[in-house]
């Protein structure tokens, strides 16, 4: 009997992305993601509810999202629930649930991150991302970048 094990969100980065290293050399980063919940009544103050669920984006996928994702921007990721455990300095076991994301799609750039961007005098840089969109483009709503299933090897882009 198979599984399904298969999550889709969209929300909007809470914070900057940092490439890690995993004492192996495998690169790594976490996502948080501000997700509005679908068909929620905002509350009194007018916010919409929201869920903050984490992301660990893995290998060459990791290194794009870094490069080209900032706070603010919305993405989309297609992944799975993960859960694992560890000890913490008192012996207790933890648990943990995360999204491991198998794709990761640039959706919109935050008005700031537009504003700074139309300001920036950095010409390498924005070259830089304008060749990036061209090469990578597969649809009119962003950048898309999928992980395959080794780590270890580039994603098909």
């Amino acid at each position: 009997m198979s599984s399904i094990n298969t999550v889709t969100l969209v929300g909007r980065l809470t914070k900057e992305l940092t490439l890690n290293e995993t004492s192996g050399g495998k690169p790594v980063t976490n996502m948080i993601l501000a997700c509005k919940r679908h068909g929620a009544k905002p509350d009194q103050s007018g916010k919409v509810p929201s869920d903050f669920p984490s992301v660990v984006i893995w290998g060459e996928l990791a290194k794009h999202s870094c490069k080209y994702l900032a706070q603010g921007d919305l993405a989309g990721v297609v992944g799975r629930v993960q859960t694992r455990t560890y000890e913490d300095a008192e012996g207790k076991t933890q648990y943990v649930t995360e999204i491991v994301a198998e794709q990761v799609q640039f959706l919109a750039k935050s008005k700031k991150n537009l504003e700074a961007a139309s300001n920036s005098s950095n010409h390498y840089e924005q070259h830089d991302n304008n060749q990036f969109q061209r090469e990578n483009n597969n649809n009119d709503s962003g950048w898309g970048w999928s992980s395959s299933s080794n780590y270890d090897d580039a994603p098909p882009y």
